[in-house]
């Protein structure tokens, strides 16, 4: 797993040639985090609760009549998830994970997935691809230690001892660290991390229907009059100097513009709401129709070209 954090890097497609043009954005970056962590973070919380529910079924501190409620609890506490229809104690829903059925162990999984991290971070520091010190100079998701020598020596050094000595003598050996230490998850996903922060403090300023209601009719009136108005009075400008070259360029600059803040507000506010969630039928109304974005969400050029299109074809008619 370790190896494969490597190995599954842009950077090391790209070295070997199994990748082609691919352009080291920092919206690839984050797709390929989002990627990883889908798999790899969501996978923890799941991870530890399979055998923290089983130990807590072995030393009898779930009553029998309370298994599957005890199970959902956890699943709601650490994955936050929550059944889709009622469950009752009839079913017993953590029989259909193989491990629970088969008494099968399951915290090494978690285990797993701490361990790599950090065996990669002390891989990527052996191999002069990630400094600690300086993680902006070469984040940490970026590291492909291909055919370095000396984390090859060092995770060989760990891994020869087999068997023979305690684990936190041979994670001694590859890290220099006697514990198991998730900060190498945080470092990794750092830049994953800023992001969503980020992004998650332009959450929309309402949370209930009523906070909607309010918030559309203040907030929002606010700012769709004042576009509209821009929009207008370029509209005006130019249809009573119609032959005006500089009053079009005007209109179409205005048309960009107030397209442009219409899709921000859109991709923040209206695209994430789903309409049949709202009771109000008057919301309802309009909700449908903020959604729909119509000419604004043509792409800048196609905007201007069907913009000047349009004015084209009044002047003709107007002319005419």
């Amino acid at each position: 797993d370790t190896i494969a954090l490597s190995v599954a890097t842009p950077q090391h497609l790209q070295k070997i040639g199994l990748l082609t043009d691919y352009e080291d954005t920092e919206e690839a970056s984050i797709n390929a985090l989002m990627n990883m962590a889908l798999e790899r973070v969501a996978f923890l919380p799941f991870g530890f609760l399979i055998d923290k529910w089983r130990w807590d079924v072995f030393s009898g501190s779930v009553d029998e009549n309370e298994w599957n409620e005890h199970w959902w609890n956890y699943r709601k506490l650490y994955q936050k998830v929550k059944p889709p229809i009622e469950r009752t104690e009839e079913d017993f829903d953590p029989g259909a994970k193989f491990h629970v059925a088969a008494n099968s162990q399951y915290i090494n999984y978690f285990v797993a997935h701490i361990l790599e991290f950090q065996l990669y971070r002390s891989l990527c520091i052996e191999a002069g691809e990630y400094d600690p010190g300086n993680p902006e100079a070469r984040p940490l998701h970026k590291c492909d230690f291909y055919e370095s020598r000396e984390a090859g020596e060092r995770l060989g050094t760990g891994m020869a001892l087999g068997s023979s000595v305690h684990w936190s003598q041979a994670l001694e050996q590859m890290t220099g660290e006697t514990v198991l230490d998730g900060t190498a998850i945080l470092d990794y996903f750092k830049p994953l991390y800023d992001y969503l922060v980020e992004y998650n403090s332009q959450s929309p300023p309402y949370q209930t229907e009523e906070e909607l209601i309010n918030w559309l009719g203040n907030e929002y009136e606010q700012f769709a009059s004042d576009n509209c108005y821009r929009q207008q009075i370029a509209e005006w400008d130019y249809a009573t100097d119609i032959d005006n070259p500089e009053k079009a360029t005007v209109l179409t600059q205005v048309t960009l513009e107030v397209a442009e803040k219409r899709k921000e507000w859109w991709q923040q506010y209206f695209a994430p709401l789903n309409v049949d969630d709202y009771e109000d039928e008057q919301l309802k109304r309009q909700l449908r129709s903020l959604k729909n974005l119509g000419s604004a969400a043509l792409s800048v050029d196609k905007l201007e070209e069907y913009t000047n299109v349009l004015q084209s074809m009044r002047n003709t008619y107007s002319t005419g």
